[in-house]
């Protein structure tokens, strides 16, 4: 039997659907959007938003020492004061990465944040090939690294939702294949990045960075992050699968 997978469009998930397309596995069937019923790898401040899945204990993707967060300022963080931050971004796991890190890792009090392309800010948080671009922001600050710093955690960027009902052989398939995909060559992924414009040296930090396993630190991350960011219930609890 075919299982579906959706994989959620990162620059770190790429390189999956390219592997996975490369190899036509029989056994896992790529999906262009959810499917309730399917698999997925996504992001993990969408995690609320599957209550008929429940998150791999095991599998996913996470980032310890270098990240694509980037929080750029003007000035010292430290001098700022009640800053407005923008955040130029579409993921809800950057902001919530963000609100859980910059205020207690900078000591900042009173921040704002924006998500609008408006004036008025003081500091910059970019992600993707943004943020893995040359800047000549006075200050720049890895936010993924900034956030092992502040909790000994690494950050979990996307989770495999696994749905209710599963078979097991191709839940298995499904991990097989994204652990064998980053244990390759993804030369082809580090061409085009640096293509788009990213530094190389970042680059390749950022995959030999990326881990598929996730242990107990990882598992203690994300409800962690969750709890940090302050976002309200939309970010309550969620189940592992054991």
């Amino acid at each position: 039997m075919t299982s579906t997978l959706f994989v959620a469009d990162h620059l770190l998930t790429r390189p999956l659907v390219q592997h996975l397309r490369s190899v036509s596995p029989i056994d896992i069937s790529l999906s262009p959007r959810f499917d309730s019923t399917g698999f997925a790898l996504i992001e993990p401040g969408h995690i609320p938003d599957l209550p008929g899945h429940t998150i791999d204990s095991e599998c996913g993707l996470s980032l310890r020492d270098c990240g694509t967060v980037q929080f750029l300022s003007p000035i010292r963080p430290d001098e700022l004061d009640a800053p407005t931050i923008r955040l130029q971004t579409e993921s809800i796991t950057t902001e919530l990465l963000a609100r859980a890190t910059l205020p207690s890792y900078f000591g900042f009090t009173g921040a704002r944040w924006a998500n609008s392309d408006g004036s008025g800010w003081d500091a910059l948080v970019v992600d993707g090939s943004a943020g893995l671009a040359p800047t000549e922001s006075a200050f720049c600050e890895d936010v993924v690294r900034a956030w092992f710093v502040l909790t000994g955690l690494p950050v979990v960027t996307h989770v495999l939702a696994v749905p209710d009902g599963f078979d097991p052989a191709d839940r298995d398939a499904i991990v097989a294949a994204i652990h064998e995909c980053f244990t390759a060559s993804l030369e082809e992924a580090i061409i085009a990045l640096t293509t788009a414009g990213a530094e190389e040296e970042r680059v390749r930090d950022l995959f030999d960075n990326l881990a598929t396993v996730l242990g107990a630190e990882e598992r203690l991350s994300v409800p962690e992050l969750f709890r940090r960011a302050q976002l309200g219930p939309r970010f309550g609890p969620f189940r592992w699968l054991t």
